[in-house]
């Protein structure tokens, strides 16, 4: 899956019940389990979460992000 991909509800619902999400919120899903970790801008290291992020009404797929965060850099 690319970064901007469109994800079907049933993709969302599939990680929501793969194992509880990182993150659950009306708009984003975070995959329960780290994908891997990285420095922050601060250069901590902290995991990483596959993410997804509904906009416009659809979902998309937006790589691996800091928990909570919706733009993976």
């Amino acid at each position: 899956m690319n970064i901007g991909d469109i994800m079907t509800p049933e993709e969302v619902e599939g990680w929501i019940n793969v194992m509880p999400p990182a993150t659950q919120q009306a708009d984003l899903v975070q995959l329960g389990e780290p994908y891997t970790h990285r420095p922050d801008a601060e250069g901590h290291w902290r995991a990483t979460y596959p993410t997804a992020v509904k906009v416009a009404g659809e979902w998309r797929y937006m790589g691996n992000c800091f928990r909570g965060q919706t733009i993976c850099k």
